[in-house]
């Protein structure tokens, strides 16, 4: 496997890149000459506006190729010390669109319209301490696609920084994603939606995972659920900005977008939880919480689920999941939930339930499900049981405390996996996700 150079201030494409004294002047002439598992070494003060939008970092999944940007202080080869820097810059009005099966290190990305990637089928690319830049002031993405080719392509980008010149950028990602700390540039534009959701392509698994987001605060949000987008998006142990919120815009229906955060927050928390989907929202609740009940070791913890006007018997809103193990078989089990709303009226078994999973069948790990839901649509509806329990209820004028309980026959050890799912439009339920098996 060969190694390249490329420098801006005295490389040529003339020469044949394989020294610093014989480096090429433009990515496009150090790519022509590399083959699948080289190295290109980038000069920290590399800078090159590029003579077309199209970027190929060249290799195959088997031999991919390394992009790095180096120290290149008194000429080293090979190069001891990564550094950052070097930059490539679109043409005029013009998108980047980059693809290749490599591996990019301290490239400063920018753009005047999109940062596209992953420019055809069965591609991968992974950038680390990069900076993607977006310049002017157009309705545009980083990271979106560029054509309509999603087939075996994975895109992740670890500590890199991004920043954006109007509140209509943001990311649009077609591949598969994962984002691995880093940060938006506060010192940019900051987007009104981070995932804007502009393009009609057909929309990936995003994760991401530590990053600061700090630069979103009142009035910005996260996730824009409107129009043909179907993001499922989920956040995990990032930092936020002040009153952020996780989602806007309208979600169109129950094919719509579904996005999670877990452990993110503006403050010192540990716990903050809010799921999104068209059927309702559910959130972490530290105020109308079970007395005893779950918690994060020091704060009382329940799940707030509000479902939305779209929250129906055959569609109905969902909490998270609630797991617990079993290690005994063959005798009969009840799975237990707490619920309190704020009504004189009972809630039914058509409007609030609990669903079960669980492994039933001796000899194989296939899974087997019951609810207490009202047994179909034509069913006639039965409250569910009254409870006992003893909460918190600071804010609610008509306590009204009831228990989801199912009983099963475990038949193989494993995890037992419960869920909630409110059917009532536009109804508040708190849940204690403390699950009792017994």
């Amino acid at each position: 496997m060969a190694a390249f150079y490329l420098r801006s201030t005295d490389g040529s494409d003339s020469d044949n890149g394989t020294t610093w004294a014989l480096a090429k002047a433009t990515l496009a002439g150090a790519i022509a000459v590399m083959a699948a598992g080289d190295t290109l070494y980038i000069a920290d003060g590399h800078a090159e506006t590029l003579a077309s939008g199209t970027v190929s970092f060249g290799g195959s999944a088997a031999s991919p190729t390394r992009i790095l940007v180096v120290d290149d202080t008194g000429n080293p080869e090979p190069p001891t010390t990564l550094a950052t820097g070097a930059t490539l810059t679109a043409p005029a009005n013009t998108e980047i669109t980059m693809g290749g099966f490599s591996y990019v290190y301290g490239l400063t990305l920018v753009g005047t319209r999109s940062l596209g990637c992953l420019m055809s089928s069965n591609n991968a690319l992974i950038f680390e301490s990069c900076t993607f830049s977006l310049t002017a002031l157009f309705n545009s993405g980083i990271f979106r696609p560029s054509t309509n080719h999603f087939e075996a392509v994975r895109l992740r980008a670890i500590n890199c920084t991004y920043r954006f010149s109007a509140v209509t950028q943001g990311f649009d990602p077609g591949p598969a994603t994962v984002l691995l700390g880093g940060s938006v540039d506060a010192g940019g534009t900051i987007p009104t939606a981070l995932f804007l959701g502009v393009s009609l392509q057909p929309t990936p698994p995003v994760r991401v995972i530590g990053m600061d987001l700090s630069a979103l605060t009142s009035g910005k949000s996260l996730v824009g659920v409107g129009g043909n987008k179907s993001w499922n998006i989920n956040f995990e142990n990032c930092k936020l900005g002040a009153s952020v919120a996780l989602t806007s815009g309208t979600n169109p229906g129950p094919g719509g977008s579904r996005v999670t955060l877990d452990n993110c927050d503006s403050a010192d928390t540990q716990y903050r939880m809010q799921r999104h989907q068209y059927e309702g929202d559910v959130y972490s609740e530290t105020t109308v919480v079970r007395t005893g009940g779950a918690s994060n070791g020091t704060t009382p913890l329940a799940h707030k689920m509000v479902s939305s006007a779209g929250a129906r018997f055959t569609f109905p809103f969902y909490g998270p999941e609630m797991v617990i193990y079993n290690a005994a078989t063959g005798s009969a089990k009840t799975a237990t939930v707490e619920i309190v709303h704020d009504s004189l009226t009972a809630l039914t078994d058509a409007e609030v339930w609990l669903e079960v999973e669980y492994l039933g069948t001796a000899g194989f790990p296939l899974s087997l499900f019951l609810t207490d839901r009202a047994a179909d649509l034509l069913a006639t509806p039965a409250d569910q049981t009254v409870s006992t329990i003893a909460w918190t209820t600071t804010g609610i004028t008509n306590v009204n405390k009831q228990k989801l309980a199912v009983t099963f026959t475990p038949q193989e050890i494993g995890l037992i996996r419960c869920r909630v799912a409110v059917a009532k439009p536009s109804y508040t339920v708190y849940v204690d996700p403390l699950l009792t098996v017994a």
